[in-house]
C-alpha cells in the first residue's frame, strides 16, 4: 500500500481528535492538514498524529497521521481474511519497516501451486496500533 499514490478505499477513514481509537493510539498530538490542497489519505483535518520510530535502524519520524480502515489478507478475492476497523499510520520512509536486505521476499498465504511472495521494502505501512473492539 502507497499512502501518497492512488491509495483509494471506501472503507478508509481518518481517526478525528478526541475520539476513542485516537485515545487507543496514545496519540500525543492532533492537527490540520497544511499540505495538500484537499484532505486525502495521510493528510486531513482534526485528526491524531503520533511518532514513529524504528530502534532498529535507528530511525524516528514525526509526521504520522493516525487512520482507519479494513485491513485484508489473501490472494483472491474468495479466501481473504478482513479485520475491520484496523488502526494504522503511514510514514514519510520505507525505512520505517526496512529490517531485511534489498530483495527478500517473504511468502503470504502461499501454496505450492502458488508460490506469490511479497517484498518487505514494498511495505510502506508502520502497523503501529491495533484496535480490539
Amino acid at each position: 500500500m502507497d499512502c501518497d499514490k492512488g491509495y483509494k478505499s471506501s472503507t478508509y477513514k481518518p481517526v478525528v481528535c478526541n475520539s476513542m481509537q485516537c485515545s487507543f493510539s496514545r496519540s500525543p498530538d492532533c492537527g490540520d492538514c497544511l499540505f495538500k490542497p484537499q484532505p486525502q489519505p495521510r493528510c486531513n483535518n482534526n485528526t491524531c498524529f503520533t511518532f514513529g520510530d524504528n530502534p532498529l535502524i535507528d530511525w524516528f519520524d514525526n509526521s504520522g497521521e493516525v487512520e482507519e480502515d479494513v485491513l485484508a489478507v489473501g490472494f483472491t478475492p474468495d479466501v481473504r481474511v478482513t479485520w475491520p476497523g484496523f488502526i494504522f499510520t503511514c510514514m514519510l520512509r520505507r525505512d520505517m519497516v526496512r529490517l531485511f536486505a534489498n530483495g527478500v521476499t517473504v511468502p503470504l498465504f502461499s501454496n505450492s501451486s502458488r508460490g506469490e511472495s511479497f517484498s518487505i521494502e514494498d511495505m510502506i505501512v508502520s502497523f503501529q496500533f491495533i484496535l480490539v473492539v
